[in-house]
């Protein structure tokens, strides 16, 4: 190529009469820092035509019409992912992952399969039956679009089925459900089907920790009548997190935690969910939709109530910036009123 670059091409031999060559439509410039990325996907379809010809299967027509797989690719995208944002990314490729399982009853697809319908799927998938907030559904629909523009830079596709759709941010404000005190003591009054969800929900409430935290908690986590953890922020920054572990959260401890390296053994997250909502709904009579992630907004909102303090709730949380703390707002007009009555009289 000009300029010294390298075009990528396939030199297949059918039989002595039928040779073929494929140009993939990825090349290599002097000193483009994705060369590497290119090189790989390069090998990566020559792996599926191998495949194919010792299946039987190769035929000879163009890539994006070839039947590849669309969940191998974004595996080899999110291993090789190198920016600032990789955490959502891996996350937006787990909850992929979920979805096509769970709505599609598929542990693998065809870019073919992955057309315009099932982006729509997907995004409604986020949005409703994630159990996340605008944001983060908006977070990881915006990431998944990403990695299909970059299967059409790569020419697996024709063009970005997820494009035209729109996923909002949505306003500030909580929508999870959370937990009033009255409705924590009826939780703790009734019989959950796993104990150790039912142990490790309400540990959460006195916390704040998440379903991902609790599943990692180690003995060393907790020592001194305190927890510090080390949480994992965007551009690959940690924050350490060191708050006083409430006296009420010892009683859903197992014994001889300290010496264990994970304190709580859950089930799978779609076991949790199935738990909670027989306890929550059928046996203690709340009508609420609660997943395991409404136990750190429960903690929160309830610290709130309590102190008042903002700040002392955003460090609480481990959050980097007051923002994430402000949707907790919504959720304690009775803080403005309970100040009101203490100004003092003239």
């Amino acid at each position: 190529m000009k300029g010294g670059g390298l075009s990528f091409y396939l030199d297949i031999y059918l039989s002595q009469s039928n040779r073929t060559r494929e140009f993939l439509g990825i090349y290599n410039q002097p000193g483009d820092p994705m060369n590497r990325e290119f090189k790989r996907q390069a090998e990566f379809i020559r792996s599926q035509r191998e495949l194919e010809l010792l299946n039987g299967t190769y035929e000879l027509t163009p890539l994006i019409k070839k039947d590849l797989d669309f969940l191998m690719f974004f595996t080899d995208y999110v291993e090789n992912y190198s920016k600032g944002d990789g955490r959502i990314v891996r996350a937006a490729f787990r909850k992929f992952q979920k979805f096509i399982l769970e709505e599609r009853n598929l542990r693998s697809i065809a870019f073919k399969g992955v057309n315009t319908s099932l982006c729509v799927d997907f995004k409604d998938f986020l949005q409703r039956k994630a159990g996340l907030g605008g944001g983060t559904a908006y977070n990881y629909f915006s990431r998944f679009k990403r990695a299909l523009n970059r299967a059409v830079d790569l020419g697996f596709m024709k063009s970005n089925p997820a494009e035209k759709i729109k996923l909002n941010r949505g306003s500030n404000k909580l929508k999870k459900e959370i937990l009033t005190e009255e409705e924590l003591g009826l939780l703790k009054a009734n019989k959950c089907p796993n104990t150790e969800v039912k142990n490790a929900f309400l540990f959460a409430c006195y916390t704040g920790l998440g379903e991902a935290e609790i599943r990692s908690l180690k003995g060393q986590n907790l020592k001194n009548s305190r927890i510090r953890i080390v949480r994992q922020k965007l551009a690959l920054k940690e924050v350490e997190t060191d708050v006083l572990l409430h006296p009420s959260a010892l009683q859903f401890l197992p014994p001889n935690f300290e010496k264990m390296d994970h304190i709580f053994q859950l089930p799978n997250s779609t076991a949790v969910k199935k738990n909670l909502d027989t306890w929550v709904q059928k046996n203690s009579g709340i009508n609420k939709k609660i997943t395991f992630y409404c136990a750190r907004h429960t903690y929160a909102v309830l610290l709130l109530k309590v102190t008042g303090n903002l700040q002392a709730v955003s460090e609480s949380l481990g959050h980097t910036s007051l923002k994430h703390t402000m949707k907790y707002l919504n959720h304690t007009s009775q803080i403005k009123d309970d100040a009101i009555l203490k100004l003092p009289s003239f």
